[in-house]
């Protein structure tokens, strides 16, 4: 119970920074206690990237885009968006081989990184940067570059990870953690993918976890979580459910460390989740069985269709989503997405949805 009254003490003491920076369309974050978890709201969205994997370091041009889509998010009334950084591993860091162990950042990557945050905050955005996605161990290496999901050391060895922690993970949250436009860190995208289809062991993925977690909580102030793909993989009550892979006592039991442990849960959905009775806006976190605060990560950024178990349509549009998530007691919601072009987003229902729906 201490700690769960720590992480929302903490949680609530930066949302509170947070509400100094918005205007009237953002006011949905106002100032809040530390036991009223149903007033807060981040209002989200995933500019996933760029350039996949190429936004910082390098000669990259991302930031100017950056400041383009932070501007449109400012006017529309969203206040938070989600930022994917390593990707793959295909340009950052730096490997002293592809495969191999970390020698560093590329040249110009804190620089860029801080630019992006610096321009956050004059449009009143604040940040979530997903360090990795389970793409660093989906091989991709013939196809894009020689470092494009060949990351399998740094989950498998744990004098691999060694070189990515002391030479890229501590560089960066000792450059960036107090920068005020960022809110947390988020260890990976989606990780349970690499165990569902890319046969890394369980048991690797979390001591991965683990490991970072600790490291961030030990020299950082701000907040750890990491991208679950489904409440399948984040719930012990719902049926169907594996179990909750995240919770304090899955990771410490594979890294034996205090400081290894999430601040607030991520869950993601999509239509072909709700078959399996995988979908978040039927529950509260509560019901879940989840002890900490829950946001939606990822979430269509247009209708999600899709059927219950018995078989029956399902369709949310985004202003659902919206309604639903708040309802239900999630304290954030992310849609998918501004510039990923996959078909699971459209930035004008998007933005139609979250002025709606303030």
């Amino acid at each position: 119970m201490r700690k769960i009254l720590t992480t929302l003490t903490l949680l609530f003491s930066l949302l509170i920074g947070i509400a100094g920076c918005f205007d009237d369309k953002s006011k949905s974050i106002g100032r809040i206690n530390p036991d009223e978890i149903d007033s807060v709201w981040l209002n989200g969205i995933n500019l996933p990237w760029i350039d996949f994997g190429q936004d910082f370091g390098g000669e990259s041009e991302s930031v100017a885009k950056f400041q383009e889509a932070f501007e449109k998010f400012h006017s529309a009334g969203i206040n938070s968006v989600r930022i994917w950084i390593h990707c793959d591993g295909r340009r950052n860091p730096i490997f002293d081989e592809p495969g191999g162990r970390v020698v560093g950042l590329p040249q110009g990557f804190l620089d860029d990184f801080k630019t992006m945050l610096d321009v956050a905050e004059r449009n009143g955005i604040k940040i979530m940067p997903a360090l990795w996605s389970f793409d660093m161990a989906k091989d991709r290496s013939h196809e894009e570059f020689a470092t494009a999901g060949v990351q399998n050391n740094l989950l498998l060895n744990d004098a691999y990870l060694d070189t990515y922690i002391d030479n890229a993970l501590i560089p960066l949250i000792k450059e960036c953690d107090a920068h005020p436009a960022l809110f947390a860190w988020e260890i990976c995208n989606e990780p349970e993918w690499m165990v569902e289809n890319l046969n890394i062991p369980l048991d690797r993925v979390q001591r991965f976890h683990a490991r970072i977690a600790a490291v961030i909580h030990q020299i950082g102030t701000k907040p750890v979580t990491t991208g679950s793909a489904s409440i399948k993989w984040n719930s012990n009550k719902v049926s169907g459910a594996v179990a909750n892979w995240w919770s304090d006592e899955a990771m410490q039991s594979v890294y034996s460390d205090k400081d290894a442990y999430l601040d607030f849960y991520q869950v993601h959905v999509y239509g072909w989740m709700l078959k399996s009775g995988f979908d978040p806006y039927l529950y509260t976190p509560e019901e879940l069985g989840l002890d900490k605060p829950v946001m939606i990560g990822e979430a269509p950024g247009t209708n999600m269709i899709g059927e219950d178990p018995e078989g029956n349509e399902v369709i949310y549009t985004p202003l659902d989503m919206l309604r639903l998530a708040r309802e239900k007691g999630y304290f954030g919601h992310y849609f998918w997405s501004y510039a990923a072009f996959d078909g699971h987003g459209d930035w004008q229902q998007i933005e139609q949805a979250v002025s709606e729906e303030q």
